[in-house]
């Protein structure tokens, strides 16, 4: 009997060996890719010139209590102040708009490009935020930012990993059906 005993014991230790190597084999994999990603990735190197022009868009509704920190994190993205505009898309009905008023005429005044942009009617709500604020917008690419997002401020510099196979850049042939429109992922994190 305590041999049996010896022979199951020692089989499930062969298992969890087994597994174990395996699962020690997909590490060392991810490794050595995320190594040579951030290596590619660190080798591009970006002209100023060559920057694409990007319209931020800030939708927002009664933001009383994040709303300056999220226009101040914004205003500090690490990218050439005249290939970046902020839009910050208001559909607030209270004390937000006053605050909104007076954090982007500060910034106006230091020479960014940001403006505070309010609708006649509040239809289609974030959606229909963004929708009105991209007929204003002046950038090759539009980013939006959420009020719980946490800021990267290197967001726009970093080129975005990915792989296109497509010419919308798409990492999926066939995704969007208009050419007019394309979307890239990217990592976030979030205020609580």
């Amino acid at each position: 009997m305590e041999v049996l005993v010896l022979i199951l014991y020692g089989l499930a230790l062969l298992l969890l060996f087994l597994y174990n190597c395996g699962q020690l084999s997909l590490i060392i994999v991810y490794l050595r890719s995320e190594r040579k990603r951030r290596a590619a990735a660190a080798s591009v190197a970006m002209n100023p010139a060559d920057l694409p022009r990007v319209t931020v868009q800030l939708p927002v509704y009664n933001e009383l209590y994040v709303i300056e920190r999220l226009i101040d994190a914004v205003a500090q993205l690490k990218y050439p102040r005249d290939k970046v505009d902020i839009q910050v898309l208001d559909d607030s009905s209270d004390e937000t708009v006053a605050i909104i008023a007076a954090k982007v005429a500060e910034y106006q005044r230091q020479g960014l490009a940001i403006e505070h942009i309010r609708r006649p009617e509040r239809t289609g709500y974030k959606a229909g935020a963004l929708a009105y604020g991209t007929a204003f917008a002046k950038g090759d690419f539009i980013r939006t930012r959420s009020r719980l997002s946490a800021q990267d401020h290197t967001a726009l510099q970093r080129p975005q990993s990915g792989h296109c196979t497509d010419p919308l850049g798409t990492s999926e042939p066939g995704l969007f059906a208009d050419n007019a429109v394309a979307g890239v992922w990217t990592q976030r994190s979030f205020y609580h």
